[in-house]
């Protein structure tokens, strides 16, 4: 049997966060950071964690189920906030409120995976996008920068995560994807 680690997120395009894409050079150079490639920017919206390879094909009818039937929109990324604290920086990241798209998608994931008995995640929602990592004794930066952004809520994908070699970034892998309707 053949484990992928995967979740199902909302992809967030570099061009579309004007003041988030100029920020990612400045995290690229801090020492002790590692900021995960734009190109893989996304905002989760149900974690599955290690799963079977063959279910695949049943996943990506559950995600053009849920994303059938949820309308696009937009969420706000209001803040930049260090996860778990401030005083334990680990994560910066740039969060938003969850907004009715997000929201609908994450539950109707959630009820399938549940229904099926598969592992899901019964926390509350709450968006964000990762803009860097800190390994330990990084300094954090203070204070933090302002965020104003709007995101599209367009698409939901399936992605696969990728650990990296010895200390490096995961990678994040889009395998399947569906638009949203409009």
């Amino acid at each position: 049997m053949a484990l992928l680690r995967l979740f199902f997120a909302v992809p967030v395009a570099a061009g579309t966060v004007p003041s988030l894409n100029a920020l990612h050079p400045l995290l690229s150079r801090q020492s002790g950071w590692r900021a995960p490639s734009k190109t893989s920017w996304h905002v989760t919206v149900a974690f599955l964690g290690n799963i079977d390879a063959a279910l695949l094909p049943q996943l990506q009818e559950w995600g053009r189920e849920a994303a059938a039937n949820t309308r696009a929109g937009r969420i706000a990324l209001t803040h930049l906030e260090w996860w778990p604290s401030a005083h334990r920086p680990r994560l910066l990241v740039a969060t938003g409120d969850a907004d009715c798209a997000l929201a609908q998608l994450q539950h109707t994931l959630n009820t399938r995976l549940a229904q099926e008995q598969l592992p899901c995640d019964t926390r509350p929602l709450r968006p964000h996008l990762t803009l860097a990592r800190l390994q330990r004794g990084a300094k954090p930066l203070n204070p933090l920068p302002a965020c104003d952004e709007s995101v599209a809520i367009d698409r939901l994908a399936l992605y696969r995560s990728d650990p990296g070699s010895r200390g490096a970034t995961s990678t994040y892998t889009v395998i399947w994807r569906h638009d949203l309707p409009g």
